[in-house]
């Protein structure tokens, strides 16, 4: 089976070596820079109109919910502050009670001490 003849290919269209000539002449570069307006326009669009679609989602419900949530933050804000206060009134009183009891106790060395001064005395006995 014999091939047809194909005409020979004009000499700007042969072979792979020459596609950036081809690609980048003249009457290319308009079509090009064509595409690639559209496309950047198609992308704008495209995003607002998601955009606007992810946005019909957002309902009254939503925004009650969220008020909700700020209002239970407050309160917690606020229960924290009032038990931190607290927290630093026990400490205080806590070093008072601490420095009262270390008032009255006598210390490890007068302990010491009069163990000493016991043990000089059975000594000398």
């Amino acid at each position: 089976m014999k091939m047809p003849d194909f005409p020979e290919p004009s000499p700007d269209r042969k072979g792979p070596e020459n596609w950036q000539s081809r690609l980048f002449r003249a009457d290319n570069r308009l079509v090009m820079a064509l595409a690639f307006v559209t496309m950047c326009l198609g992308i704008l669009s495209g995003g607002h109109l998601y955009g606007r679609y992810l946005g019909s989602f957002v309902s009254p419900d939503l925004d009650n919910t969220l008020v909700e949530l700020r209002a239970q933050t407050q309160k917690q804000k606020i229960k924290n502050d009032s038990k931190e206060a607290q927290l630093t009134v026990m400490a205080a009183k806590l070093h008072g009670a601490q420095a009262a009891s270390d008032s009255i106790m006598p210390s490890t060395n007068t302990l010491l001490e009069g163990e000493d001064v016991q043990r000089n005395r059975r000594h000398r006995l």
